[in-house]
Formats: structure tokens, C-alpha cells, sequence
């Protein structure tokens, strides 16, 4: 097998997973599984490439593409030192521990991986952006013939049927959006056709229509930030000041016009209305606002009982809803839906200052502000953390060590 057979093989794997990150999880980690087999059982040499154990597993240079993972991975190995104090209950932290091998099977398989050429991660973007509008399709064919019971039930609290959760994909629908539009910002690195400008740019308004009929708020809330951020991007490295203040007024008109001609989008915001209010009259119960909130609140009151090494992964879910059942909770029991509150919690301040300086590497290791790509994954995982516990579900912790992995590829011309 010659390099480029290898690299191809690695390519067409590499765009399984960006499928099955929307479609399948199973089949994700046999594609991730797959590629990592063949990055340690097969070894270079004169000829290409042969069948044995791959000779840079033991050289340390190898592990210098380990940067954008580096805090990431120390922080996993903080979750399993935290069985010391996990109070026997080995069981619960073997599940933890489990749930978090994402982070090191992502991390051995890019530090193995070779060197990426611009166009095969323009290749994995858009077949990523290609797997999304498809689902959109299939979103719209179980959407109009339902069209208004299911916009009905929007007002209710329901979201629209969608292939994985509706958080998680509201999320990859707002990367797919973002990174278009960035990789169009920084076409020249990426040696892209015209007809690709075209096709990427009409893809990028899609999904940008698409997350608002969808509604769901942390999608919204991410693509907004997003935006922001390749506008102020634009305007610090571009200096054209009145273009990125003008498109910044305009983005920040859409909001208000979705509210008007975007029914879903219209419910949504009279059922959040409606949902706080009742949160305020202590009457929150059942409705996930009020569910969301009293879990972070429950989640800061564990934290400050073992404020440093926390209850470790073998206790903290128990610990909750301990918590929870003396408190008479008349609602669902949440674990915090607030990642860096679950973290204290569960690992304390040592495994919230591992899990920040995961972020701090990729700034300052891999210049992400240099790299709008990966600025834009930072940031969505970042500020998803705040509303979500991301890290805790299988295809969103894949989904961002992915593309963490793959933007931080990226060469500049």
C-alpha cells in the first residue's frame, strides 16, 4: 500500500465517521476503531506501507500532535485517579471512566495520524455539511405532513423530530454553518472552485434558516456567538471596519425577523416566556427550564461540600440525587446541566482547572486565534459547556474531539 492509497483509506474512514456522527453511533466507533488499527498495525517503509506494529507509537516526537488534546487527556486521567476517593463504588466510576475513552482513542488516533493536506479536511467538512442537509430533508419530510401539530408542540416544550437529540444536532447544524462560512473566509488556504464557493454558501444559508425553524435555543445561542466571532475575527484581521460593523447590525436584526415570520421560532420564545415565569412562581416543575436551573443550583451545593477533589465519578450521581430526594424535588432529577458545575461536583477544582487548560493548549500551543476553523470549535464547546454537559454524551464529546483534531490540521498558506 502506497501513501497515497493510505492516506485515501484514511480520508474515506475518517468521512464515515462525519456520517455517522449524525446517523449512527455504533457505526461511528466501528469507523474509529478501524482507523485506529490501522494507524498502529501498519508501519512505513521503502515500499509504502505493510502489515506490523507501527515503530511511532514509541517515538515521543509522535506525541506532539497530542496539543489540542493534551489538557483534555490529563483531565481523563484525573477521572481515573479519582477511584481513590470514589468510596468503593467502582462500578458507577468504571461507567465514567468508559464514557470519557473517547477523549484518549481521538487523541492516540491524531497523534498517529499523518499529515493532512488542506483539501482532504475541506473533503471531511463537506461531506460532514453534505450528511446534514440530507438530514434536514428527512427532518422536512416528517416535518410538513405534521406541520402544525408539531409546531404546536413546540409551543409545549416538544422539539422537532431529528435524527439524534435536538441539542446535539442543533449544535452540528450551527458548526456546519460556521465552518462554511469560515473555510469561504479563508478559501485561498483551501484552494476552493468556484462552483464550491457557490455550493458552500448556499449550504451555509440553509442551515443558518434551518436552525431557526428548528428553534432549539443552544443551537441558536452557539451559531449566534459563532457569528460574532468570524465577524470580529474579520474585522481585526481583515480591517474593514464599516463592512463588519454593517454585517454585524444586520446579523443581529435576524433574530427579531425569525420572531415574526418563523412560526416555531415564535412559540419557542412564548414557551421559554412562559416557562421562567413559572420557574419565578416556584412552580418550575416538569418544565426544563426550571428542571435545568435547580439542577445547577443542586450541582453548586454538592460542589461545595468536597470543593477541591469532589465526589469523585464513582459518587457523584448518587450524591445528587440524594441531594434531590431531600430536597423533595416534585420534577426530574437532573445531574447539572452545566458542565464545569458537573466537573466541581464530581472532580472538584483540580479537575475544573485540568478540563480549562485544555482550552488555554489550544490557544496558546495551536494559535487558534491564527486558525478561524478551530478558533470556531473552541469557542462552540466552550460556551456549550455552560448549557449543556456535552462531555458526557458519547456522539457530542466525538463530534468536538473530531473536529478539534481535524481543524487543528490545518495549514495557512
Amino acid at each position: 500500500m502506497n501513501k497515497n492509497v493510505h492516506k485515501n483509506l484514511l480520508t474515506f474512514l475518517l468521512s464515515i465517521s462525519m456520517v455517522c456522527l449524525v446517523f449512527s453511533k455504533y457505526v461511528l466507533s466501528v469507523s474509529l476503531i478501524g482507523i485506529l488499527m490501522l494507524l498502529l498495525f501498519l508501519k512505513e517503509d521503502s515500499r509504502g506501507f505493510s502489515l506490523g506494529l507501527n515503530p511511532k507509537i514509541f517515538q515521543p516526537s509522535t506525541y506532539r500532535n497530542f496539543w489540542p488534546f493534551t489538557g483534555f487527556v490529563l483531565f481523563f486521567f484525573w477521572i481515573v485517579l479519582s477511584l481513590l476517593w470514589s468510596g468503593g463504588e467502582f462500578a458507577s466510576w468504571l461507567h465514567d471512566v468508559q464514557s470519557k475513552l473517547t477523549i484518549i482513542g481521538v487523541a492516540v488516533l491524531f497523534a498517529l495520524l499523518p499529515k493532512f493536506e488542506n483539501f482532504r479536511i475541506l473533503v471531511l467538512h463537506q461531506v460532514f455539511g453534505g450528511t446534514i442537509l440530507i438530514s434536514l430533508l428527512l427532518i422536512l419530510y416528517v416535518y410538513i405532513p405534521g406541520y402544525e401539530e408539531i409546531t404546536f408542540l413546540i409551543g409545549r416544550g416538544r422539539p422537532i423530530p431529528t435524527p439524534i437529540d435536538h441539542v446535539r444536532f442543533s449544535i452540528m447544524v450551527a458548526y456546519a454553518c460556521l465552518s462554511f462560512i469560515a473555510i469561504l473566509l479563508e478559501s485561498a488556504s483551501f484552494g476552493l472552485r468556484q462552483k464550491e464557493k457557490v455550493a458552500m454558501l448556499i449550504s451555509s444559508v440553509v442551515f443558518f434558516c434551518f436552525i431557526h425553524l428548528l428553534a432549539v435555543r443552544t443551537g441558536l445561542l452557539l451559531l449566534y456567538i459563532g457569528l460574532a466571532l468570524i465577524i470580529f475575527h474579520f474585522i481585526l484581521t481583515r480591517k474593514k471596519y464599516i463592512i463588519g460593523l454593517a454585517v454585524l447590525l444586520t446579523v443581529s436584526t435576524l433574530p427579531i425577523i425569525a420572531f415574526y415570520f418563523v412560526e416555531s421560532f415564535y412559540n419557542k420564545v412564548y414557551y421559554t416566556k412562559y416557562d421562567i415565569e413559572q420557574m419565578l412562581l416556584n412552580n418550575g416543575a416538569n418544565y426544563s427550564d426550571g428542571d435545568r436551573i435547580r439542577s445547577i443550583q443542586h450541582g453548586i451545593e454538592l460542589w461545595k461540600n468536597h470543593p477541591w477533589l469532589g465526589y469523585g465519578a464513582g459518587q457523584y450521581k448518587q450524591a445528587n440525587i440524594d441531594l434531590q430526594e431531600q430536597a423533595n424535588v416534585q420534577g426530574k432529577v437532573l445531574l447539572p446541566h452545566n458542565q464545569y458545575v458537573r466537573t466541581g461536583m464530581a472532580y472538584g477544582w483540580l479537575g475544573l482547572i485540568l478540563l480549562l487548560s485544555g482550552f488555554g493548549l489550544i490557544f496558546v500551543k495551536q494559535k487558534a486565534l491564527q486558525n478561524l476553523p478551530l478558533l470556531i470549535i473552541t469557542t462552540l464547546l466552550i460556551f456549550s459547556l455552560f448549557v449543556e454537559s456535552n462531555l458526557d454524551r458519547y456522539y457530542a464529546l466525538a463530534f468536538f474531539m473530531m473536529f478539534l483534531g481535524i481543524n487543528s490540521r490545518i495549514a495557512r498558506n
